[in-house]
């Protein structure tokens, strides 16, 4: 069961990714708990494509065994997707305005990590589903 989508890089598509993904997810019997994990965490990994990569984007969602996988490759390799530590996200005291998207990432998914390649890189997470 997979599903792949190219993805143009406008904010409109973080919202059209939300919807394939939610109905694929649906299609495929996935609970709605992880269902709405899995739809809010790929709205984070399409942000940050938009917003800190280059196209091309691409959607993979694939379901194996007990897991749903979600990918998004962008073309831009010169890029590395990390976890920021709570203190770079501080500007003068105040939470900063981004950088939050891997933190949910890491705390809803039950994996999450990062590929690089000479063409671009694959930010993917996936999250276990219940027996």
């Amino acid at each position: 069961m997979e599903l792949q989508a190219e993805l143009a890089a406008e904010p409109a598509e973080v919202g059209a990714a939300r919807r394939m993904l939610g109905q694929k997810l649906h299609s495929w019997g996935v609970s709605s708990d992880e269902e709405d994990v899995a739809v809010l965490l790929v709205s984070e990994l399409v942000t940050n494509a938009i917003l800190h990569a280059q196209p091309p984007l691409r959607l993979v969602v694939s379901r194996r065994h007990r897991k749903v996988r979600v990918e998004v490759h962008d073309g831009d390799a010169g890029s590395v997707a990390r976890l920021r530590r709570r203190h770079d996200e501080m500007e003068e005291g105040a939470p900063a305005a981004n950088g939050r998207g891997l933190r949910l990432v890491d705390a809803l998914s039950s994996r999450w990590g990062a590929t690089e390649s000479s063409t671009g890189k694959m930010v993917w997470f996936e999250v276990d589903l219940p027996g």
